[in-house]
């Protein structure tokens, strides 16, 4: 365009004022060439304002991307420091829970033990007293229908004294009133037994084998030295002493066993509900920690995906600006050069206008 320009303007100089004809067309072609120009300078404005909304659209949503990935950012840190100190957190907790089931159940189970071993114990004291007081009514009414003088000959007395010896023996516990009893000797040589039946077991050795107090519960066929006969009436009084104090200690006994298996019930309904607290607190805290493993895993790798988009954005913001600058500046070259040929193509046609 510009070397038609040029040519345009040396013909109009080579035909001078008085070629009126050729210089008509001269005009012509200048204000044809005017159109064309004008034409491109139109389509280099679309083009510019194109690629000028282009720039400015885009950089606007890139600058507001990069922004929103930068406090994006910000949260995705916040959120993963957060959730570590609560993964830290929880995991202690969880730790602490398995550590109070565990002690929880431990000292169940040994309240267990030691309750299994009283029940057991108590049956067997509960056995042995109703034993007593079922030897004791025998005795007696064995005793109550023989006379005074056949005590020590009477075959069914003697057949109950061992029992009896036994009896006193291993109910020390409930017959500590025996000891001090004025009937005592009375009732000893009743029953042929020493003094030392009234001592409890002390395990030792003799002749190289265990050796308890129970062995003396077999004098019945050792000779008995006592200066007089057993009254019947003194015996008759100890066995019924003996008689009460178990049918008295009895209730005693079976009260405190029922005492100790309400606590022990009691006890165990707190432990176990301890148990199931912690156990249900351990299933909650236990699916809590899961879950904030999953958010920190996810934040992490959102985290990873955000930075490298933000990258890929600023690096395509920053590549647009420079682009966009440069063609800001050539539509801003472009329009100026435009204008200014369209001046020139004025001055051109009104300088040669009069020389028709």
């Amino acid at each position: 365009m510009a070397m038609r320009l040029l040519f345009a303007v040396g013909l109009a100089l080579l035909l001078g004022v008085e070629a009126a004809g050729p210089i008509t067309k001269v005009i012509s072609l200048l204000k044809v060439m005017q159109k064309e120009l004008d034409k491109e300078a139109k389509e280099d404005a679309n083009t510019y304002e194109k690629l000028k909304c282009w720039c400015d659209t885009n950089g606007a949503g890139k600058g507001q991307a990069v922004t929103d990935q930068k406090s994006q950012i910000d949260e995705l840190n916040s959120l993963i420091e957060g959730s570590t100190a609560k993964k830290s957190e929880l995991a202690t907790e969880i730790e602490q829970i398995k550590k109070d089931i565990a002690d929880a159940t431990q000292s169940l189970a040994e309240a267990t033990e030691i309750r299994k071993k009283d029940a057991a114990e108590f049956h067997t004291e509960e056995t042995e007293l109703l034993k007593s007081v079922t030897l004791l009514k025998g005795a007696i009414v064995a005793l109550s229908s023989h006379h005074a003088g056949l005590l020590q000959s009477d075959s069914e007395l003697n057949n109950m004294k061992p029992g009896l010896r036994k009896l006193v023996h291993q109910q020390l516990g409930h017959l500590d009133w025996l000891e001090a009893s004025r009937d005592k000797d009375v009732f000893l040589s009743f029953i042929n037994a020493n003094d030392d039946i009234m001592e409890p077991d002390t395990p030792s050795i003799r002749g190289g084998s265990p050796f308890d107090g129970l062995a003396m519960l077999q004098k019945d066929s050792m000779p008995v030295h006592k200066s007089y006969a057993p009254q019947s009436g003194q015996v008759m009084g100890i066995l019924k002493q003996m008689k009460e104090a178990f049918e008295i200690d009895l209730p005693q006994v079976q009260k405190v066993e029922s005492e100790k298996a309400q606590a022990f019930a009691l006890m165990k309904g707190e432990k176990e509900s301890e148990i199931k607290e912690y156990t249900s607190s351990l299933k909650s805290k236990s699916a809590a920690l899961a879950t904030t493993k999953e958010t920190l895993a996810t934040a992490k790798s959102d985290l990873k995906d955000t930075k490298a988009s933000l990258s890929a954005d600023q690096a395509f913001l920053l590549e647009m600006t420079e682009r966009c600058t440069r063609v800001t500046s050539s539509g801003n070259a472009g329009r100026r050069c435009a204008r200014a040929r369209s001046r020139l193509f004025l001055r051109l046609s009104s300088s040669l206008t009069p020389m028709r």
